[in-house]
């Protein structure tokens, strides 16, 4: 063959990609939609134009493997821990409960157990590639209701790593399936300790002597070779090469060359990735669609029902409002790109039906298409949900003591509460605004209605309930009344207060209260940074937090500007 056909190929794949992605743009989808439609055009099923070979297979398995190195390098210890309860308890309940459930149900249609496990498991999972830009979208990623989805995104990317382990391990066989659970979990855990071993000992010098070369060139170089060397070095002790890569951004994800490696690793992670989704195109038999119409239909619609129902009950678990639920359920219930590798191997090993898997992964791809239409319905739903579900006086009295009050709660309102819920300082929120208020606790902010005029709501905030109390309110008789009260009735408490309007501003200002500002992209911040210095938070946890605040801030109005 001539070393120039093989350039043929990718001169294809790489026109097909640029034409997908114009298209889904024009439509506001999302790019991943416009990979599969590429290779849904130009694979076997399509125009035929490239027939499937070692060299596409190969960039691929690269790209996946990019794919799980993005997920391992943004595994932060920290993070985790943050989103604790997400983590620990909403992202294995649904792993769980959704492959039990989904597995049952295949078992009563293939009545094999090795396939049925493959299959709920597989179909348990959710795209990363999908729900984030649908967060990203609509600037949510950093709400309660972005956290819980990113904590359950990687508890599932975890499960998918355990997978991966397993899935080669797996014989038609059933008698010795939890040995293999077990078998899989110690070669999982011995890869995990070499290359934090790597990652310790020989990562950070080996980049601390690049980086004094000064020379960009090298460091991309240095990156990407320590990416797949490691990628590389695990496929070689039996494992998977994008299990490899998982563990290498693993040992990177609390360097201190962290984000430099990630800036310097996306252009190839972006374009190697989108190979990887086109040959997942190619790969669909799409005619099996309209042949198997009904079959299809109706696991979209049991995928979506079933997803969406268990993290509703999850949610509803762990304290989250019904409006909350409704919108995580939703967002999560589409399938997994991944699922594409993990149903692809279970048929080359002769675990699961070829006819069987072809259907599952179209599947898949339909409830990948639905989500924005889904996720944009959920957020609907839910506000009305929570409109009816609003108490109509505040149940502040009920709180513990030691919280954070916020009157208003507006923009700024919301930015304020992500940084107190980051750090586990206790907040509670009111408003009078009764769509506001939905909308927020649909997003998962603990908002709760209150008349501001009534006296004992602001004596309950005033007499030992709260630390401080943030007022944000707009209309500016409340918001004076609401600062007249809590100085009369302790002078002591610490007050901060905000506006738009400069005679309000002015108003305010003669109150003595703790701080007054003029409303804008800063106030947040400030509000935000004053009130962890007055819980006596180190300096360097405050300006850390509050550099992430920054650069969310810069990460929306770039993407304000595209």
């Amino acid at each position: 063959m001539n070393h120039a056909d093989y350039l043929q190929p990718i001169l294809i794949l790489l026109f097909s990609a640029i034409v997908g992605i114009t298209l889904v743009q024009k439509l506001r989808l999302s790019p991943i939609l416009g990979y599969f439609l590429a290779g849904l055009v130009i694979g076997p099923f399509g125009l035929g134009l490239i027939k499937s070979s070692d060299i596409i297979h190969a960039l691929a398995e690269i790209g996946l493997a990019f794919l799980l190195f993005d997920v391992g390098i943004n595994l932060s210890f920290k993070m985790l821990w943050e989103a604790r309860k997400d983590f620990f308890g909403l992202g294995p309940f649904q792993i769980v409960s959704t492959s039990f459930i989904i597995g049952l149900i295949a078992y009563w249609f293939v009545k094999d157990l090795t396939a049925a496990f493959v299959i709920g498991c597989g179909l348990s999972l959710s795209s990363t590639a999908i729900a984030m830009p649908v967060l990203q979208d609509a600037r949510e990623q950093n709400t309660p209701l972005g956290r819980s989805v990113v904590a359950i995104l990687i508890a599932q990317d975890i499960f998918v790593v355990f997978l991966l382990i397993l899935l080669p391990n797996l014989t038609t066989g059933t008698h010795n399936l939890l040995v293999l659970m077990g078998w899989a979990l110690l070669k999982g855990i011995v890869a995990l300790l070499a290359v934090s071993g790597i990652g310790r000992f020989l990562l950070h010098p080996m980049f601390s002597w690049i980086t004094a070369t000064k020379n960009s060139e090298v460091f991309t170089g240095s990156a990407l070779l320590f990416v797949l060397a490691i990628a590389w070095g695990v496929s070689q002790l039996g494992l998977s090469l994008p299990l490899g890569a998982f563990l290498a951004g693993l040992a990177l994800s609390e360097s201190d060359f962290c984000y430099l490696v990630k800036t310097e690793i996306a252009p190839f992670r972006g374009l190697l990735l989108g190979l990887f989704f086109i040959t997942i195109g190619m790969s669909l038999n799409w005619p099996l669609a309209f042949t198997a119409a009904p079959i299809v239909l109706g696991v979209v619609a049991g995928l979506v029902l079933i997803k969406c129902v268990l993290l509703w009950v999850a949610a509803r678990l762990v304290g989250y409002c019904k409006g909350f639920g409704l919108r995580l359920g939703l967002i999560l219930s589409q399938g997994d790109e991944l699922a594409f590798v993990l149903f692809s191997f279970a048929v080359a090993q002769g675990l699961v039906a070829s006819q069987t898997a072809q259907l599952l992964l179209l599947s898949i791809g339909f409830t990948m298409a639905l989500t924005p239409i889904l996720a944009k319905t959920g957020g609907l739903l839910s506000c009305e949900i929570e409109k009816n579900a609003s108490d109509s006086t505040s149940n502040l009295e009920n709180t513990d003591d030691g919280h954070i009050i916020i009157t208003g709660f507006d923009e700024i309102a919301q930015e304020i509460a992500k940084v107190l819920e980051a750090e586990g300082v206790k907040y509670k929120a009111f408003d009078g605004n009764r769509e506001r208020i939905a909308e927020a606790r649909s997003k998962g902010f603990a908002v709760d209605y209150s008349d501001i005029h009534r006296p004992k709501t602001a004596s309950l905030a005033s007499l030992g309930r709260a630390k401080a109390v943030v007022n944000l309110l707009d209309d500016p008789e409340s918001s004076l009344y609401l600062a007249d009260a809590l100085k009369q009735l302790n002078p002591e408490l610490p007050v901060y207060a905000a506006t738009h309007d400069m005679n309000h501003y002015e108003e305010l200002s003669k109150r003595n209260l703790t701080d007054v500002l003029v409303k804008d992209k800063a106030t947040a911040r400030i509000i935000a940074g004053a009130l962890l210095r007055q819980l006596e938070f180190d300096e360097n946890r405050i300006q850390e937090r509050l550099g992430r605040m920054i650069r969310e801030e810069t990460s929306l109005s770039a993407a304000a500007a595209l």
